[in-house]
């Protein structure tokens, strides 16, 4: 459920998740600058990490709600 609200608040800004199904805890967000967006996003106090796909090179940010987390934060 937290998923979905995290998606569909991503949609609302115009950022387009990419989903795999079946997928894990996180959800993966493309940027050519994946990193420097992570830690963007760490000095406005949200916790993500940015990996490199191994196969295709492209670079995601990784966010994965907590079950701590309230709506409110993931919007």
């Amino acid at each position: 459920r937290q998923q979905g609200v995290l998606i569909d608040a991503l949609r609302e800004h115009g950022v387009e998740p990419t989903l795999f199904e079946p997928r894990g805890a996180f959800i993966l967000v493309r940027h050519d600058n994946a990193k420097g967006l992570s830690a963007e996003l760490k000095r406005r106090g949200v916790n993500t990490d940015a990996r490199r796909c191994p196969t295709t090179g492209a670079e995601y940010v990784r966010m994965c709600p907590d079950f701590l987390n309230t709506d409110d934060e993931l919007r």
